[in-house]
């Protein structure tokens, strides 16, 4: 009988979670980021200090492993779709993947100054048309270092084309990327001096970039209540929560046959 009652709380907990984990109606803002058309986002960094520059890396790595998921996913999307005879997915594109470029062959400069760049802005992003370069990250060299991983992750959403106007909290806790960050650290004695912030990629950022990659002139995405808003190494309850019901009904025939015998 404890088998069963387990098996109807595992199928019950897989629910909720799966439920808790749906999007609610968030809305992001996108628009045409020259690098989302390449073929690769491939970015140099140009000064700053050794904790600065590794935690720029650790922000491409972990983009770079959260467009894998999602160009992943969409695969799997389309061969279901196929097997169902519509085959336009085919013809939709992929994120393009980000590293950071070991010599030459760059589209992305990424330049640490000294000064802040713009008022009390510690970062931005721009398009740069230089040779093969086609887009700027400034940022300002004397962030502190527990604040670099936050403002990479969001510099490089802007190269995706995420703009979010709100901040929003995954499951676990995680604020998308592509966030607005002035409504984390409203002020810059806050930036310099608080705790740092959950900030990582996650499916909103994912979903509106793809917008902005299938629609260049710009929009709003709603990413619909269904949709799984979770960060890129948060667990996704979608699979687990189709198994639910099969748990549930084989907990109570458990629960069920114990009852008769013990009656």
């Amino acid at each position: 009988m404890f088998l069963g009652a387990m098996l109807i709380v595992a199928g019950a907990s897989f629910a909720s979670l799966r439920w808790l984990q749906g999007s609610n109606n968030l809305d992001s803002y996108y628009y045409p980021a020259p690098t989302l058309y390449s073929d690769a986002v491939i970015v140099y960094l140009k000064g700053g200090s050794k904790q600065h520059t590794e935690a720029f890396k650790r922000a491409v790595e972990d983009w770079d492993e959260a467009v894998e998921q999602f160009n992943r996913l969409k695969d799997m999307e389309c061969s279901i779709l196929r097997v169902l005879g519509c085959s336009s997915c085919l013809r939709e594109p992929r994120l393009p993947r980000i590293s950071v470029a070991e010599g030459g062959g760059y589209n992305v400069l990424v330049e640490y100054v000294d000064e802040m760049p713009v008022g009390n802005i510690a970062a931005y992003t721009e398009p740069y048309l230089n040779g093969s370069i086609v887009a700027r990250i400034v940022i300002w060299a004397k962030i502190p270092e527990h604040r670099a991983y936050q403002v990479a992750v969001h510099e490089i959403a802007r190269l995706y084309g995420v703009d979010i106007p709100e901040v929003h909290r995954t499951l676990f806790g995680a604020v998308p990327a592509g966030s607005d960050t002035s409504k984390l650290n409203p002020s810059m004695e806050q930036f310099m001096n608080g705790p740092p912030d959950p900030i990582k990629p996650t499916t909103l950022d994912l979903y509106t970039a793809f917008e902005a990659l299938k629609n260049p002139e710009g929009g709003v995405f709603n990413m619909e209540p269904g949709t799984v808003f979770r960060a890129y190494d948060e667990p996704d309850f979608t699979i687990p929560t189709l198994a639910s019901p099969a748990l549930i009904v084989s907990g109570l025939y458990i629960l069920s046959r114990g009852w008769r015998y013990a009656g």
